[in-house]
């Protein structure tokens, strides 16, 4: 199986446009203190991905929401609790 480097590419750059999007200072949008530091780790975690190119570590694009998902979760766990 071929991993296409590029899907990889811009999934991770469409997630990371559509965050920023929706946390632009410009929308009358107020969050909650923790759907804010949810958003703004998975808006880090995208910006890693696609600064570093890691996100062609990845098989698939499942794999990679995954990663986001879990790794946003072990960020915001430790405030969560």
């Amino acid at each position: 199986m071929r991993i296409d480097r590029e899907e990889l590419n811009t999934f991770c750059v469409e997630k990371l446009e559509s965050i920023e999007k929706i946390l632009d200072e410009t929308t009358s949008f107020t969050f909650a203190p923790m759907l804010k530091l949810r958003l703004m780790a998975k808006k880090n975690i995208l910006k890693h991905l696609v600064d570093y190119n890691t996100c062609f570590n990845f098989a698939n694009t499942e794999q990679l929401n995954q990663y986001i998902e879990d790794s946003a979760d072990i960020v915001c766990g430790f405030y969560e609790h």
